[in-house]
């Protein structure tokens, strides 16, 4: 085929398609629904009575989504000299022209056929386009006159991840009268004391809910005893700081755990966290007297 006839058959597909929008046409598509099909007509004939009469024309009609992307695929046999040739319109009455608002309208890219066009489209609906489209299918008139398959699918845009809940970060101190850097915890002790410390205008330890206090090694741990009802200052900020117990069995604590995670929920419906660096011991066997370390005035809540 010579580069000018090449050139014509371009031209006159070109000119064919946008002449399609005011054909007055009939055409059914043969819809099997399956996922993310749209049409499907995999029988479809191109006539023509004579040379002097233009192919038929089909049109399609399909409803898609605001973010839908949508691809409109031709196919015809390896042998076929058909050229066919797409007119897609949007629910405004608008016709898609290749290379406008990112639209491909191009012969098909995985085309078998060696001799004809397989015409191609592929987009992305937006919202003021979503509704009914309308697919038109003719034929080039110096093309051959033959059969075709048409496929129009979609794929959805994916679910938006769901909106996380806002999370505070607060300040905890584990085992508050530990002084070392990173808190031991043995796993032979009953209850652990977590301090809740406050944070100006931010964080109220004694504005929560305590029944949504969890704490262990992924906050996530339902360990929780009881919190004080009274408190002080521990952080220097002149607000309350509030201690907590929790069963240390029921924290699921590990040897191979190195933090200590508290979570919750305040009145007003805030999550919050608090992370601090622990160290996980061994259970020791040998029996002491724990009463001096076991209480203190901020922590006798019974």
């Amino acid at each position: 085929m010579s580069t000018q006839r090449s050139m014509q058959r371009t031209i006159r597909r070109t000119l064919l398609a946008m002449a399609l929008v005011a054909l007055g046409a009939t055409g059914t598509a043969l819809a099997q629904p399956v996922p993310d099909t749209l049409l499907w007509a995999p029988n479809a004939k191109i006539t023509r009575e004579s040379s002097s009469v233009p192919p038929s024309v089909d049109v399609y009609f399909f409803d898609v989504d605001a973010g839908d992307t949508v691809t409109v695929d031709i196919d015809t046999a390896m042998s076929s000299e058909l050229d066919t040739v797409l007119s897609v319109v949007d629910p405004r009455g608008r016709q898609l022209i290749a290379n406008d608002r990112d639209i491909l309208l191009q012969n098909d890219p995985a085309s078998v056929n060696q001799l004809g066009f397989d015409a191609y489209a592929k987009f992305t609906v937006t919202a003021d386009t979503a509704g009914k489209w309308q697919v038109s299918v003719t034929a080039d008139p110096f093309g051959g006159v033959d059969f075709y398959g048409l496929l129009v699918t979609r794929v959805k845009p994916p679910a938006p991840a769901p909106e996380q809940p806002e999370l505070l970060g607060i300040k905890i101190d584990i085992k508050p009268y530990n002084h070392q850097k990173t808190t031991p915890i043995k796993m032979g002790e009953r209850h652990i004391r977590v301090a809740l410390l406050s944070k100006r205008n931010a964080f109220d330890p004694f504005a929560i809910h305590v029944d949504s206090l969890r704490f262990g090694p992924t906050g996530t741990e339902s360990s929780f005893v009881r919190c004080a009802k009274r408190g002080k200052d521990r952080n220097g900020d002149r607000k309350p700081d509030r201690v907590c117990r929790f069963d240390i069995a029921k924290t699921t604590f590990t040897l191979a755990n190195t933090v200590g995670m508290v979570t919750g929920t305040t009145r007003d419906g805030k999550a919050f966290q608090g992370v601090a660096d622990v160290k996980v011991l061994a259970q020791h066997h040998k029996h002491h007297n724990h009463k001096h370390h076991d209480h203190d005035d901020d922590d006798d809540d019974d």
